[in-house]
């Protein structure tokens, strides 16, 4: 084989490899949260985006989508809004909360602290140039009726 054929598949690689990152939510959370830690934000606040960032991959995962942008649409943050209210236990089985406290359905303040996370993540893609459409940005908050 010679050197220029190795570097051809190299190359090849390198491309879907970069190409793959181009989609990769995990990927472009980290460069959001980079750039969030870049502008000094608070440990607490970093800590909140880790986190409203893994439920939202919680839902992808009990929907069986993989964690690529491209799953991301208007229609799935709705949807995701609809199983905060209506599925998602309140408390992880890592918390020592008494089982009947581990109601099911997100508090509206909740639901919303975790839109909001999600919707100023893809706003900051967008903006930056890293998605090319920001499918949230429709996406409302919850009333609260309580």
């Amino acid at each position: 084989m010679s050197i220029s054929e190795k570097r051809k598949g190299k190359s090849t690689k390198n491309v879907r490899t970069s190409m793959r990152l181009q989609y990769s939510l995990d990927y472009l959370f980290d460069y959001y949260y980079q750039a969030k830690v870049s502008v000094g934000r608070a440990k607490s606040t970093l800590k909140t985006y880790q986190e409203n960032y893994q439920y939202f991959c919680e839902y992808l995962e009990t929907r069986g989508l993989e964690r690529d942008v491209r799953n991301v649409t208007t229609e799935l943050g709705r949807e995701y809004i609809i199983w905060l209210r209506n599925e998602k236990k309140r408390f992880s089985n890592k918390c020592n909360v008494p089982e009947h406290v581990k109601t099911v359905g997100l508090l509206p303040k909740s639901i919303n602290t975790r839109i909001k996370n999600m919707k100023t993540m893809f706003k900051f893609l967008f903006e930056e140039g890293k998605i090319n459409s920001d499918p949230l940005a429709p996406v409302k908050c919850v009333e609260d009726l309580g």
